[in-house]
């Protein structure tokens, strides 16, 4: 099982109202949305930087063929 830490966000109150209804209407509430987008930032971040790297290499490599 996954262990978890309580965490603290402070949102605009019409902001927060807006939030909770568009996230019930798809079924999820405000921590199983962060979780997601925290995941998701996490797991591009990883992508990026892999990316990034395949492309210094992709350079360096153009610049020994020159």
């Amino acid at each position: 099982m996954v262990k978890t830490v309580t965490t603290t966000i402070r949102l605009d109150e019409e902001l927060k109202k807006e939030l909770t209804h568009d996230l019930d209407i798809m079924g999820l509430n405000i921590n199983a949305y962060f979780t997601m987008a925290a995941k998701q930032l996490v797991l591009k971040k990883k992508y990026l930087l892999k990316f990034q790297h395949l492309v210094m290499i992709f350079l360096m490599r153009q610049q020994e063929k020159q």
